[in-house]
């Protein structure tokens, strides 16, 4: 059965945050029209939700930086760099 694995806030997230799979990067590109973050914001309850290692995020800085990286000293947790879809091009 093919599923989508963005269906539920437009990310990939919960396949790859199974512990099964041990990623240690995720390289998230979020092109969604929804407020820039919003799609990781639920990734994150989704993490918090089912007891899954995720590293803090911060918010405040991805309205104007198009990277944003967010690591923890846990190993258990994965970095993650998020690209953020950025409406005003001077902010990139």
């Amino acid at each position: 059965r093919l599923v989508d694995a963005g269906m539920s806030f437009n990310i990939p997230m919960p396949p790859l945050l199974h512990t099964k799979r041990k990623a240690d990067i995720m390289i998230i590109m979020d092109a969604s029209d929804s407020k820039i973050g919003g799609p990781l914001q639920l990734a994150e309850q989704y993490a918090q939700h089912h007891n899954l290692p995720f590293p803090r995020v911060t918010y405040d800085s991805m309205n104007t930086k198009a990277l944003n990286i967010f690591d923890s000293n846990d190993q258990k947790k994965p970095l993650i760099i998020h690209l953020s879809r950025i409406i005003d091009r001077k902010h990139i």
